[in-house]
């Protein structure tokens, strides 16, 4: 559960970070300009705000990567090679071994 709720998080905070960055004005103009110009104001508030809220949403998606890479770790999985070696009765099912 803990798990799905920090991947939930890490992809709407990637998918929000990602817009947000498009949407920001660089040094030529940005995305932004090519919809309307409305640039930083899009937020309703100047570049020091988009700059807070892009930090923030970036700090959230750094940290829900990390937590759900520590939490896969102490995760117990099944691996192939942890499985049982098949006993020679499994392997055979019906085909002729040799001969």
């Amino acid at each position: 559960m803990l798990v799905g709720l920090l991947w939930v998080l890490f992809v709407v905070s990637a998918l929000a970070l990602s817009l947000l960055i498009l949407i920001q004005e660089g040094r030529g103009g940005g995305i932004a300009e090519a919809f309307g110009g409305m640039g930083q104001e899009t937020f309703g508030s100047g570049a020091r705000g988009v700059n807070k809220v892009t930090a923030g949403l970036a700090a959230v998606f750094l940290v829900s990567a990390i937590l759900i890479n520590k939490v896969s770790q102490s995760t117990p999985t099944l691996d192939v090679q942890d499985a049982p070696p098949a006993s020679s009765t499994d392997a055979g099912s019906g085909e002729n071994k040799g001969g």
